[in-house]
């Protein structure tokens, strides 16, 4: 058995628990059944097996054959037929497959249904290596869904220049039958807990501070007079929690903000020793993972400040509170908890980041640099869209950052907000030398208008690389204006245009079809008419998609030329014109 079966059997007692980190996966009854049984058919495990190693094998040969043929050749299409059949086979008995990703093994109920030990080609470490643990395959799954995910899976991820990893190119193609769970780390808190108590119980004396407690409880004068202050530690909040009768949910909060109202009685003679209270409580909560009581916690705290119950002058407790809640410190401890595999609700987060102001800016990039997991450069990218919209101007500074990875994520943020001034300067990111970032920086640039944007569009239109030009055309649809509608025509009508690949052809039209407007209508169907004797096949290949793009704007008034060409005896435009048709029957 490989060495992803102990670490299921590790889990287990934790998943009701949520200790996996974000993940909820559910491992019962993965190898309770000895027999499947569906509609009637039953097929025992040992055939279930043999089956799933089968079509592991087949996944296997696809993965080659991708690699080295392209969609159009017979040797590609029979391969995917041959995958897609197997997929068939089995949910003649299954609704599901789920397979279990190890190092250098995948299991099936269990059972390794693939082995490798090698460091390439290895498609176990293909997807263990990115963090993915769970594949699943639901009854259902279409031809095209396994055509991309095969695509995906074909990519040499060692070897070529892949913009993102495995679990990112699943994620953007949102599969309908195509599941997956991955994990970012694993959190052993119990033992943490219990390490900090033992230390606790060394450096601490619990009866003592159970006396200190009850005497505070009871508002007791013990006499002792001038007593010497220390900060509190970890420990000492972890023992003050020990003598409160609460449950775990909420005491943090409870003692945030019994720590506040003290901070607030204008009585109170140690404002300084409170704001210092404050600040280390929050740290210690925001390390256990309890956003919501920092969150709320902070969100009393500056509404005290607003009504005027604390002093707001410069350098003052209260201005030093809000600015640790602002420092590099706190947000840092942010990253690491989100890194650590901590999930929190978007709304939560975002509530959070909009507690804080412009101060936050420089350290949400900082950390945003140094983050490991996709997930939690998600929710800071996400609070930087919030708190960047107030002052651009850090995340401009940024473009220039030496790492590819922070420019892709500060086009991206910059896109979000869609201030105007960022315009200039991402114009001139575009000459960066990293594709990822010209595509992200493309999109980003969608986003605006005006005649700069729309003539760097144009130009990306022509680039060398395929993917520079793919995304110059989405940014061009999510225009929609008039301006980049004649771009993409224009782009068409020239006599080069043929010497594009069919499929980023093909991309073309149908993004010049999401307008459907009459001038697009007229447009398609006199390249559907046009004939050509010069490099005829190009020529009809280019009529086949504009007579295919007709049924996508929707429009009855495309039929008699569609009618026309639904008989063809070019083979292409003959089954593209009765697609389209076939499309507009269901149009009113």
């Amino acid at each position: 058995m490989c060495e992803l079966v102990p670490y299921i059997h590790a889990l287990t007692p934790r998943q009701d628990h949520g200790k996996y980190a974000r993940c909820s996966f559910n491992f019962q009854g993965l190898c309770d059944d000895k027999y499947l049984q569906s509609k009637g058919k039953l097929m025992e495990i040992g055939e279930e097996l043999t089956a799933v190693r089968g079509l592991v094998q087949v996944l296997l040969k696809a993965k080659k054959t991708f690699r080295m043929y392209p969609r159009n050749n017979p040797i590609y299409v029979k391969t995917l037929e041959e995958v897609s059949g197997k997929f068939d086979n089995f949910f003649n008995y299954k609704d599901e497959l789920r397979l279990l990703m190890g190092r250098n093994d995948i299991l099936y109920h269990s059972e390794s249904v693939y082995h490798s030990t090698e460091m390439h080609d290895n498609l176990a470490l293909t997807f263990f290596k990115d963090g993915l643990r769970e594949l699943s395959f639901k009854k259902g799954v279409s031809l095209e869904e396994v055509e991309e995910f095969m695509r995906i899976v074909s990519q040499d991820f060692e070897r070529e220049i892949v913009e993102d990893d495995i679990v990112t190119l699943l994620w953007e193609k949102d599969f309908e039958n195509i599941k997956y769970v991955v994990e970012d780390t694993f959190i052993d808190e119990e033992a943490y807990e219990e390490h900090v108590i033992n230390e606790l119980k060394q450096k601490s004396s619990p009866p003592d501070l159970r006396s200190i407690y009850e005497s505070f409880a009871e508002d007791k004068d013990d006499g002792t007079g001038d007593v010497v202050i220390l900060p509190l530690t970890d420990g000492d909040f972890k023992a003050i929690f020990d003598l409160f009768d609460l449950d775990a949910r909420g005491r943090g909060l409870k003692l945030l903000n019994m720590l506040i109202d003290i901070f607030a009685d204008p009585e109170e003679s140690e404002p300084d020793l409170l704001a210092g209270f404050i600040t280390r409580a929050i740290e210690f909560f925001m390390k256990r993972g309890d956003v919501h009581a920092v969150t709320e916690a902070v969100a009393r705290l500056k509404n005290v400040i607003d009504r005027g119950g604390l002093e707001k002058e410069a350098g003052g407790p209260a201005a030093r509170t809000i600015t640790f809640i602002n420092s590099e410190k706190l947000v840092a401890l942010v990253g690491e908890i989100l890194d650590g595999g901590l999930e929190i609700e978007k709304h939560t987060f975002i509530r959070f980041v909009g507690l804080l102001d412009t101060r936050a800016i420089a350290p949400f990039i900082k950390t945003l640099g140094k983050l490991k997991t996709i997930y939690a450069r998600r929710l800071f990218i996400e609070g930087l869209v919030h708190l960047g919209a107030t002052d651009i101007s850090l995340l401009l500074d940024n473009l220039a950052d030496p790492r590819w990875y922070l420019v892709r994520n500060m086009a991206h943020v910059l896109g979000k907000i869609g201030d105007n001034r960022a315009v200039s300067h991402l114009l001139k990111t575009l000459a960066h030398g990293d594709v990822r970032v010209k595509k992200e920086v493309i999109q980003a640039l969608g986003a605006f208008g005006g005649d700069k944007v729309l003539a760097a569009l144009q130009e990306c239109l022509g680039d060398n690389n395929p993917r520079v030009r793919k995304a110059a055309l989405g940014a061009l649809r999510n225009m929609g204006s008039g301006e980049a509608k004649k771009i993409i025509m224009e782009l068409i009508s020239k006599n080069n245009f043929a010497d594009r690949d069919f499929n980023e052809r093909k991309e073309c039209f149908e993004t010049l079809a999401a307008w459907k407007d009459s001038e697009v209508r007229e447009f398609l169907s006199r390249i559907v008419k046009k004939k050509s004797f010069l490099r005829k096949a190009k020529h009809n290949e280019n009529r086949a998609c504009a007579a295919y793009c007709l049924g996508l704007t929707g429009s009855r008034d495309a039929l008699p030329v569609l009618n026309k060409f639904k008989v063809s005896s070019n083979r292409p435009l003959r089954e593209f014109s009765l697609a389209a048709l076939k499309r507009l029957e269901d149009v009113k």
